[in-house]
């Protein structure tokens, strides 16, 4: 089945896109790596999103990554603020 997670790798990296989990692999589809920055007065959060893939040389933006190099998945939040 289909689900929209965060994926942490054990880089430190979070990735957020389209999940689907079979035998000891993660496929990720349009994979998103999320970064969060203080803005520029400190008093908020801001959260960014980057292509995980070198989408202007790739065919497609999809990947498998062994479980073995996923520390945790987390489901997102649907809240907008």
């Amino acid at each position: 089945m289909e689900q929209i997670k965060i994926v942490r790798l054990k880089t430190g990296v979070d990735i957020i896109g389209t999940i689907i989990e079979q035998n000891y692999s993660t496929y990720i589809k349009d994979g998103m790596i999320i970064e969060i920055h203080e803005d520029v007065r400190g008093q908020k959060q801001v959260l960014t999103l980057a292509n995980w893939a070198p989408s202007s040389i790739i065919k497609t933006n999809e990947c498998i990554i062994g479980d073995n190099d996923i520390l945790t998945k987390f489901e997102p939040t649907d809240r907008k603020s």
